[in-house]
């Protein structure tokens, strides 16, 4: 039986979003849909990104995605995890991931986390200075070198994304898609995957157990990542959300 799957990227990103398990897609999906919000594209300005026109083309596509293929599933990654769940409530298809979904946004405990785990991992890396262990040395120092250099990548596409004179009409309609996604959710009946990381910049955790609390299915379940930011399949952690993502899809 034929099966097709939409990924949803996040706000004012791309496609790429999903590049580390598009080879894995590729070889379980008869076609796989990445589709691009208005203002998205290459030869577009972020100032053409319109909440109503997100969601009739978005609803477009994925009915012609259902008159193709009996199988669907989708995967939405922060803005595009909101949009995953507004498909769920309109919709029957198969199953349902969800990225670190920005049903609610602005994690004002970052600050908090983020200094706990840098505190956390660089004590563990001083014990194992002083026990001389070279493997937990190597371990530790590789987790706190990935970590600030996700920070740089973020502060890096904050500035090249969000520091322009477009982002504020962007971001009003932002903040109108996911107004309508969370008024029109009441309970998510797909097979859904949830995942946050845990020194996510932008989620904050109250999302998580928000959209937990919503699933019915039996074979709902929500995970919490360790080291993984709010770059997720783009972290350098990424490699048991890949793993967990891909056997659920498989299940």
């Amino acid at each position: 039986m034929k099966k097709a799957i939409i990924l949803l990227h996040g706000f004012l990103s791309d496609q790429s979003d999903f590049d580390p398990i598009m080879p894995d897609l590729e070889t379980r999906y008869d076609y796989i849909e990445r589709f691009v919000y208005p203002g998205h594209h290459d030869d577009e300005s972020y100032e053409n990104f319109n909440d109503e026109e997100t969601f009739f083309r978005l609803e477009k596509c994925f009915e012609q995605l259902l008159k193709k293929y009996p199988i669907v599933d989708v995967i939405g990654y922060s803005m595009g995890g909101a949009l995953g769940v507004y498909l769920s409530q309109k919709y029957a298809f198969r199953k349902l991931v969800l990225l670190a979904p920005a049903n609610k946004y602005f994690n004002i405990f970052l600050p908090y986390a983020k200094l706990k785990h840098y505190a956390r991992n660089f004590v563990s890396l001083e014990k194992a200075i002083i026990q001389k262990n070279d493997q937990d040395k190597t371990g530790y120092r590789i987790i706190l070198s990935h970590t600030l250099e996700e920070d740089k990548e973020s502060l890096r596409f904050l500035y090249e994304r969000y520091l322009h004179s477009y982002f504020l009409t962007a971001f009003k309609n932002f903040r109108r898609l996911i107004k309508k996604a969370n008024r029109e959710l009441k309970t998510i009946n797909n097979p859904c995957f949830i995942a946050w990381g845990e020194v996510d910049q932008l989620v904050p955790k109250k999302t998580i157990t928000f959209l937990a609390a919503k699933c019915t299915h039996p074979d709902s379940k929500w995970c919490i990542y360790q080291h993984v930011s709010h770059l997720m399949l783009k972290s350098a952690f990424h490699q048991q959300l890949k793993s967990d993502v891909l056997i659920f899809l498989d299940a």
